[in-house]
């Protein structure tokens, strides 16, 4: 027998293989991916209807030209990591340069521990993910939304994500989305309200990586410097809606991120600071900094690096909370150390600090 090349997958299916049909729908994803028909220079569909679909597999994984969307969008069409290791539960794989998925909710993704455990629930290699939600999964080291390792995100919601790891409490990077590869792209999003335990809330950024932007995107209620009751690691918990070594940021509005600071349990202070964090090859430009907090340090932009860039940016409003382990000794509300700062206007931060520009930055306008 062979599959077919368009398979549907709905709650109220007969599950008749090969799924041709919406009476014959499968009511599983993983088994309509298992039906399909894979024609050389050809894309195959997967449509689902509305409902919510468990996930009994580590991930349903599209290594080819797969077109996988849903009938009415992802308020209506949810997919829920349900693999029976209860260590590792995810929700998709994607690494073909012509498949697209659009149109999905994936929640409650899960991975507990071991080195560089992650993501929560979307790996994406190449091809696009479209008009989705990630949201209320978590990562163990990073990744708690997404681990892009290239292709493109585009008018998606990362939400309400975590990155930690019970058993470590000094890593736990890129709550919302990890870039760890090349060319990868994220357009027209919201990263909003997800929490890392070290770096990156909203997106931790690799070093040396070239190709990648972020564009036109709302980050936004973001939190990094998560509580834990031990730890080594006591500072660098640095940049609580993106932290990023590489990659150009543009046409952002970055807003509400909260950069948290407290004592574990041993009574050892535990530091991060700054909203935005530039090192490496980072590029921020043409991006709002606006109404972001921290518990410590600076809470702006920070940037550390001879080839790091902060260019026509606005940074105003950002301040220190007022929190019991503040400290003002810390000078800058934002603080650049090394790189190239061009038409930038840093204005009315919230706070006793003054922004720090070190002569080591290369100024192409007036620091305001």
């Amino acid at each position: 027998s062979i599959g077919a090349r368009k398979v549907h997958v709905s709650t109220t299916g007969r599950h008749v293989w090969p799924y041709e049909t919406w009476e014959k729908a499968a009511t599983n994803v993983v088994d309509a991916f298992k039906s399909l028909v894979l024609a050389e220079g050809q894309t195959t569909e997967v449509v689902v209807d509305d409902g919510t679909y468990p996930v009994e597999a580590l991930w349903v994984q599209i290594s080819s030209p797969i077109h996988f969307h849903s009938v009415n969008g992802p308020e209506k069409t949810i997919l829920t990591a349900a693999n029976s290791d209860a260590k590792y539960k995810r929700i998709l794989m994607m690494d073909h340069a012509d498949a697209i998925c659009e149109g999905f909710t994936m929640t409650d993704g899960y991975c507990y521990s071991g080195d560089g455990a992650g993501p929560g629930a979307l790996r994406l290699l190449s091809g696009t993910v479209r008009n989705c939600i990630i949201r209320d999964n978590q990562g163990a080291d990073n990744s708690g939304g997404v681990d892009m390792q290239g292709g493109t995100l585009d008018g998606c919601r990362i939400l309400n994500n975590k990155a930690c790891r019970y058993d470590n409490s000094d890593v736990g990077v890129g709550a919302g989305i990890r870039i760890s590869k090349k060319d990868a792209k994220i357009l027209n999003c919201v990263i909003s309200n997800n929490t890392a335990r070290v770096q990156g809330g909203g997106i931790y950024v690799d070093a040396g990586l070239t190709g990648v932007v972020v564009s036109n995107c709302l980050i936004a209620g973001n939190i990094n410097g998560m509580w834990s009751s031990n730890g080594s690691n006591y500072s660098g918990r640095n940049g609580s809606a993106i932290y990023a070594l590489s990659g150009l940021f543009t046409h952002n509005v970055i807003t509400g991120n909260y950069c948290q600071a407290y004592r574990n349990s041993n009574g050892t202070m535990m530091t991060g600071e700054g909203t935005v964090h530039l090192g490496g090859t980072a590029e921020l430009r043409n991006s709002l900094v606006a109404r972001n907090l921290s518990a410590w340090g600076a809470q702006g932009v920070i940037m550390n690096s001879a080839n790091a860039k902060v260019v026509n940016c606005t940074i105003t409003g950002n301040g220190q909370d007022g929190y019991a382990y503040k400290d003002p000794t810390v000078a800058g509300s934002s603080r650049l150390t090394a790189g190239t700062l061009v038409n930038t206007i840093v204005w009315g931060d919230c706070s006793e600090l003054t922004p720090v520009l070190a002569d080591a930055v290369t100024q192409v306008c007036n620091w305001t």
